[in-house]
């Protein structure tokens, strides 16, 4: 059966029904989408294929990882991976499959087709919440003693709040990314994710993955240091000391979580700047180099507890104390999946993303948050970095066409 036959397959099949009530997806390059599902009918009966005749078919079945943002202080290491992991069945489509899914979805009354505008009521943006971890931060930098205990950077969040009058029609909200990363309006590839059921559900655009691997192939990145899209930069050397050092502590950061070598060495690249549809963000790419024999799940298992959070997301450097009195502030303490590691893992091809740019929606409390956070450092100045939360907030709602 060709993968044309596929689509055709799934788009007639009660699994898109299933793919809508309980799914998600991750993509995997300009071009590839993961989706994924719980199958909730008869699978003989929609698809005339029995269990162990779909993965040779269309469908095949991955590990999915999505913690919550927290959940790795509260449980052992070797745990996290145990408790947070779950199968789903899933096929991969090109974005004109993923169209016309859509779009098949919609003429179907599948999804809820209310303009996302009409549908929303703003509430609130929590920026006393925002400052409360500001001011937190900026009390730390300024009581450490000695270098080794010196924090260097945090990452204070920010929400803002909706009340829907419907339930969330995220498929039109998906839509909207698709259609422009279609027309190529941002310059630099980003990762559509997200999963719901019919109560509640996530999504988000984000430019920066934890780590991807194919083969013997792994990689992680450092994105950090924002800045508007009307200010013309066009070397990394070329921006601010502050942005700089912002973007140096995750490089920092990331290449620690390597230095006794066990099971990979890093490699760091160039830094660039990557130009997206409303912000511009330095990044450099990591190149990771196994170090021993070991099976695609170790070593993701492994890269997932090294990596998560990053000092793009996290207290830096990693301290125990800090860190648990930081998620205990205000938004940080129901964040939930916001920064979270998402994605899914296979024996040959693996890509977890940081789910960040993100949107979440419940459909028991009708309403929607958007999340968005910033790298401050002792350097921070609050209404430069209250402005580029705004900034982010904004271009996270209009991203997703709200």
């Amino acid at each position: 059966m060709d993968k044309q036959s596929n689509i055709t397959q799934f788009i007639n099949s009660n699994l898109l029904t299933d793919f809508m009530t309980e799914g998600g997806l991750v993509q995997t390059n300009q071009n590839e989408y993961r989706l994924f599902l719980r199958p909730k009918h008869q699978i003989v009966e929609s698809t005339g294929y029995n269990k162990n005749e779909l993965s040779s078919h269309f469908l095949e079945t991955v590990t999915v990882y999505k913690p919550p943002f927290w959940a790795y202080l509260d449980r052992a290491q070797d745990k996290i991976e145990v408790d947070y992991s779950e199968n789903y069945l899933s096929i991969l489509v090109y974005q004109n499959e993923f169209l016309k899914i859509l779009t098949h979805i919609q003429k179907m009354g599948l999804a809820q087709s209310e303009s996302q505008v009409q549908n929303l009521q703003f509430i609130k943006l929590y920026e006393n919440e925002f400052k409360t971890q500001f001011d937190w931060s900026m009390q730390q930098f300024q009581h450490s003693y000695s270098e080794k205990d010196c924090l260097k950077k945090t990452v204070p969040i920010c929400k803002k709040s909706f009340r829907l009058k419907s339930p969330f029609a995220f498929v039109k909200a998906m839509n909207v990314v698709l259609s422009r990363q279609h027309n190529n309006v941002d310059s630099s590839p980003t990762f559509l994710y997200g999963f719901w059921n019919q109560t509640n559900g996530f999504l988000g655009e984000t430019p920066e993955k934890l780590f991807s691997y194919s083969a013997q192939s792994y990689q992680t990145v450092a994105i950090a240091g924002t800045w508007k899209k009307e200010i013309q930069i066009d070397f990394a050397e070329n921006v601010d000391q502050k942005t700089k050092q912002e973007h140096q502590h995750v490089i920092d950061d990331i290449q620690s979580r390597f230095t006794d070598e066990k099971y990979f060495k890093s490699k760091v690249l160039d830094t660039k700047i990557i130009p997206l549809q409303f912000l511009n963000h330095l990044k450099t790419e990591i190149q990771l180099e196994p170090t021993q024999l070991a099976d695609s799940q170790t070593r993701s298992k492994f890269l997932i507890q090294q990596l998560h959070p990053t000092a793009a997301l996290g207290v830096y450097p990693r301290n125990n104390k800090l860190t648990r009195e930081f998620a205990q502030l205000p938004l940080q303490s129901e964040r939930n999946l916001f920064g979270s590691p998402i994605g899914f893992l296979t024996p040959n091809y693996g890509l977890v993303v940081v789910g960040i740019r993100q949107i979440q929606w419940s459909h028991e409390k009708l309403t929607l948050d958007i999340y968005a956070g910033c790298g401050v450092t002792a350097d921070s100045q609050y209404v430069n970095e209250f402005e580029e939360i705004e900034l982010k907030l904004n271009s996270i709602q209009k991203g997703f066409g709200l």
